[in-house]
């Protein structure tokens, strides 16, 4: 699984975990208090707003139903896979 990763690195789009990030975040969390955001949930939506600056129409895609209305608080579009997807 590893080497799998490795070789697949270069064709991912890497959010850099610098100053902004966790500052980002840490407001976040305080903002997002009322869905009950924990800090990596922030963390996971700092990085998709970061990746939605890159990609046109990105998807939040996530299982978690406080952090998909967080997401859609901070103005995230929710991926909806094709109902057949499962």
């Amino acid at each position: 699984m590893l080497s799998d990763f490795q070789r697949d690195w270069d064709t991912l789009y890497v959010i850099d975990v610098d100053e902004v990030l966790p500052l980002n975040a840490s407001t976040l969390v305080l903002r997002q208090a009322a869905f009950g955001s924990r800090a990596m949930d922030t963390v996971h939506l700092v990085s998709a707003q970061l990746a939605a600056v890159a990609f046109d129409e990105l998807g939040f895609l996530t299982l978690d139903v406080r952090q998909g209305q967080a997401a859609l608080a901070e103005e995230l579009t929710l991926y909806r896979p094709p109902s057949d997807a499962y």
